[in-house]
This record gives structure tokens, sequence and C-alpha cells, in this order.
């Protein structure tokens, strides 16, 4: 992952440090974790791929190669994340991009983003 996600947002770097993050601030919270069964649906914010607890709205840290996705305000652990077909053309193109502007939510296209870098004065990012 070119992106953020965890790391940046929980100072977390491997699946079993997220696990034990979500436990000890589920802990510190008083909540229990628990499964859920509806999917988290990624999309990129401020250069962090990020999902929305389909629960309570809070804002949660993914990582495409890791198991699960963990709510740290109502305890959710999510083993289905919804990732974009164009995961690797949307992080090529938003990596030329200041932090600040690293957003895309679906439905935005690769091609949209392209053309937004090109009105900014970004170079295209040539896609393998």
């Amino acid at each position: 992952m070119r992106l953020l996600g965890p790391s940046k947002m929980w100072s977390t770097h491997t699946p079993q440090e997220y696990e034990a993050k979500h436990l000890a601030m589920c802990t510190a919270a008083r909540i229990s974790p628990w499964e859920s069964v509806r999917p988290v649906v990624a999309h990129v914010s401020e250069g962090r791929w990020v999902g929305d607890c389909p629960h309570c709205r809070n804002g949660i840290p993914l990582h495409r190669d890791w198991p699960t996705a963990r709510c740290a305000e109502c305890g959710g652990v999510f083993p289905h994340v919804q990732w974009p077909d164009a995961f690797d053309e949307i992080e090529a193109v938003l990596a030329v991009r200041p932090m600040a502007n690293q957003n895309w939510t679906d439905p935005e296209t690769v091609e949209r983003l392209v053309v937004d870098n090109i009105r900014h004065g970004l170079a295209p990012k040539v896609v393998d």
C-alpha cells in the first residue's frame, strides 16, 4: 500500500498489533469487541485508507492485506471490507497529490482523478 492506514492512525504495523490496539481501546472504553456481518466500504481520506463503521459511523483505519477492520468506538470487528477493483490505480494517481488532497470515494473513477491531477498541474502518474 502506498497510502496510509492503521500505521498512521493507530501506530500499528501488523495485523496482530492492530488487533491488540483495538482490544486495548475497547477495554479502556469498557466495551467488548464483537463481530459484524455488515461490510465496511473502503475510501481514501487525506492519504489514508479508511471506512465508516456501518453501525456507529466512526472512521476505521483499513489495510488491504489485513483480515479485519476494527472500530474503536463501538467495538465492531469486520471481516468483510469492500475494496475498489481499481485499488492500485487509485493509489498511483493519488500518490502525486499533497496528502491533504489524496481523497477518493466510490463512484469516482480513476479517469476523473487523472483529470483533476492535470487540472491542478500535477504530472499524470503512469499506472503499470
